[in-house]
Order: structure tokens, then C-alpha cells, then sequence
């Protein structure tokens, strides 16, 4: 059902629309182009047949103007009331945002007014102008973990969370890791990281890369847009990393809405490493893969990608990866490559090899403290890829 969208008062999130021969079943999405925002409806006599009265905050978010029609679509989930919430906070005016976030954290009542009785959903942004902010939902708990969303009532709310802004900027990750024999080899030193130790003083190949990873997905969680990711392991065999969208369809692309996804992912890996040990590696299927779904997530948002390859340049089987890097980025110029290579022993001459494909890059980790650095280089690298 399409309706006219009329921008209404403060309404505690709900939106107001003419009996109709359909019931709505709560919540219900609102939709308008490629914005989506979740409502709690009800009916009133005094509506015109042909108008939604939005939540003059939802409105905003939406993006609306007055007569403009937007879809109405009944999604009939169970949607928990919020304790917790992380919000990231944006500055909209030329103020130091770590300032801002201080400042609002000693009068954090002020948000009630902007919050309550809303139906969020993480990865949502909401233009607070009173307060010279906007802010993007980045935590939820708990929430639906269909929907990704909580019902906001003040006075359940136990604990808001607000982080500042730094101006992260989105790209996209494509991230192949090797889970092969060789991923299990504990080389990497550790230095004051919360990696699990698989010995003394050191930790796993595939742990570093885990981390990595972890600490990647975690920066994009807050940038200011919408990012994208894929993830491929290998070893003699390749597994892809799947999400559940709104409609439940399984997808090879995940959308970035929240820090939550690092530890989903992080996760899954955990799952897969019984399956994978003590194999060799393949490269050139986990290559093959991510670029493959390097251009995808290129195709989703025009956004720069940069497809990470986590190996210790190990080749024990398969097809020989420098060629097909070669073969398979050529003229590829939208997607960046980044080869990390995992310990002191890592094969460099394959890992630049691979690199060369697209004048890519090529970092080695010896050590835990290199992570920080490694993600700092991505992200640098990745800022000046603006097409």
C-alpha cells in the first residue's frame, strides 16, 4: 500500500492513518526510495483516506516532503524494549565533537525528547538540529535479530552509550583468509592484545588475521554511510561468510550496521576451524572468490573496495595464485588489494607476486602490535580512493 506522507508532531513514534479495509500489524517499514525507517501504526477517523501522518522525527529521518507517497509494508516481528544503546554523534556545526560527546553525556535527559517512543533500528541516522547534532544507531540491546531493531521507552532505558564521530570515512572490504595447516603455525609475538594466546608469548597465524579483521569491521561500524563486506576462507576448499537480510534471504553481501557484526563474524570463523585443520592451502580459490565478490560489493555502492588477502603466502594446492591474481584483476582498477602477510616466515615472493596483479600493497604482521598499525594503512589507503 502507497499513502501521502504528512509530516505530524511528536508522537511517541507512532504513525496515524484512515480506517482501512486491511489491518496493519505492527511494526510496519515505511519506505521511500532506498530509505527505510520502522513505525508503529494506529488508525484514526480524522486521517484523509489517501495520508499517513508520520512521527514528525521519522519524518525527518525518512526525508520526506509533504505529499510525497511512500510504501507501507506490515512486517509482524516481536520487538524488545531497549536497555542499552550505543549511538555514534556527528557534529554538524564546526565544533570539536569530542567536546559535544562530553557535554551531552552530563545531560543525557536531553535525549528523551529525541528517543522516546521510537521504533530504531541500528545503522539508523537521526538529525537532532536543537542540539547541533545528528546521530547513527550503532548498538541495540537487546533487539530483534531479524529486524535489528528495539522499541525505545525512556524509562527502561538503563544505559546510552555515545561515541564521537571522528570522521571514519566508508569503504568497502572484501577479506580472504587462509585457515589452512599453515594458518595454525604460532609465530606472531604478542604484545598487549586481547588475542587468545595459543602459546608463550606468541599466537596464531589465523588469530592475527581474526583480529584484524575484528578491529576493521568495528571502525567501519562507524563511519559515517554504509559499508559493505564479504568474507571468504580457504584452505583445500573455500567457505563464504552469509547474512540474513530483512526478508530472510541469505546474502554473500552484508551490509555493516553495527559493531555486533565483528563478533558474528568472528564467530563463524570459530565454527569452521575444525573443518579447515591440518589441510593445505589453495590460494587461488580464495582469491578467485574474493574478487568476485569484490565486485560486487564495488556494484552495491560505488564506494571504494579493497579486497585483503591474510595468508602466509603458503601454496600447497591448486592453481598458482600470482596467475590468477594476474588474470583475474587485470583492468580491475575500482578495487585496491592489500596482501598481509602472517609471520616471520611468510612467503613474500608469492604474496608480492599477488600484489603486483594491481600494484597492490603488501604488509607483513610479526607481531600483535603491527595490527593497529596494518588497519591504520587500510584505512589511509582507502581515503584516497575516491571515484
Amino acid at each position: 500500500m502507497k499513502l501521502k506522507a504528512i509530516c505530524g508532531k511528536n508522537q511517541r513514534g507512532f504513525s496515524f492513518v484512515a480506517p482501512q479495509g486491511e489491518s496493519f500489524t505492527d511494526p510496519v517499514q515505511l519506505v521511500l526510495g532506498t530509505k527505510t525507517i520502522l513505525t508503529r501504526i494506529r488508525e484514526s477517523p480524522k486521517v484523509p483516506q489517501d495520508l499517513i501522518i508520520i512521527d514528525k522525527r521519522l519524518y525527518q529521518s525518512l526525508r520526506a516532503e509533504a505529499g510525497t507517497e511512500v510504501e507501507i509494508v506490515s512486517l509482524d516481528f516481536e520487538i524488545p524494549y531497549c536497555d542499552e544503546m550505543t549511538l555514534v554523534v556527528s557534529a554538524k556545526r564546526d565544533v570539536d565533537v569530542k567536546e559535544v560527546v562530553r557535554a551531552l553525556s552530563d545531560r543525557i535527559e536531553d535525549m528523551e525528547s529525541h528517543l522516546d517512543g521510537l521504533l530504531l533500528t541500528e545503522g539508523q541516522k537521526l538529525d537532532l538540529d536543537s542540539l547541533g547534532i545528528s546521530i547513527t544507531v550503532n548498538d541495540l540491546s537487546p533487539r530483534s535479530e531479524k529486524l535489528g531493531a528495539a522499541l525505545v521507552d525512556w524509562r527502561k532505558v538503563l544505559k546510552v552509550y555515545l561515541e564521537a564521530n571522528l570522521g571514519s570515512h566508508c569503504f568497502n572490504v572484501s577479506l580472504v583468509t587462509d585457515l589452512g595447516a599453515a594458518s595454525r603455525k604460532s609465530d606472531i609475538a604478542l604484545s598487549g592484545s586481547e588475542v587468545e594466546v595459543a602459546g608463550d608469548g606468541v599466537v596464531r597465524r589465523f588469530e592475527a588475521a581474526d583480529h584484524l579483521s575484528r578491529s576493521l569491521l568495528e571502525t567501519l561500524s562507524f563511519c559515517d554511510g554504509t559499508s559493505f563486506f564479504s568474507s571468504v576462507v580457504f584452505s583445500e576448499e573455500v567457505d563464504i561468510f552469509t547474512s540474513s537480510d530483512d526478508s530472510d534471504t541469505n546474502s554473500e553481501i552484508t551490509r555493516i550496521r553495527s559493531r555486533n557484526i565483528a563478533q558474528t563474524h568472528s564467530d563463524w570463523i570459530s565454527g569452521l576451524l575444525e573443518k579447515h585443520d591440518g589441510n593445505a592451502s589453495d590460494p587461488s580459490s580464495g582469491l578467485k572468490m574474493g574478487i568476485e565478490l569484490a565486485e560486487q560489493l564495488q556494484s552495491a555502492n560505488n564506494k571504494p573496495t579493497v579486497l585483503i588477502f591474510m595468508s602466509s603466502g603458503t601454496y600447497s594446492h591448486g592453481r598458482n595464485p600470482v596467475a590468477t591474481a594476474r588474470k583475474l584483476l587485470k583492468g580491475k582498477d575500482k578495487i585496491s588489494l592489500i596482501c598481509v602477510g602472517l609471520g616471520k616466515r611468510c612467503e613474500e615472493s608469492i604474496l608480492s607476486g599477488i600484489a603486483e596483479a594491481v600494484q597492490g600493497t603488501v604488509v607483513i604482521i610479526n607481531g600483535v602490535g603491527d595490527i593497529p598499525v596494518v588497519k591504520d594503512m587500510i584505512i589511509n589507503q582507502t581515503s584516497k580512493d575516491v571515484y
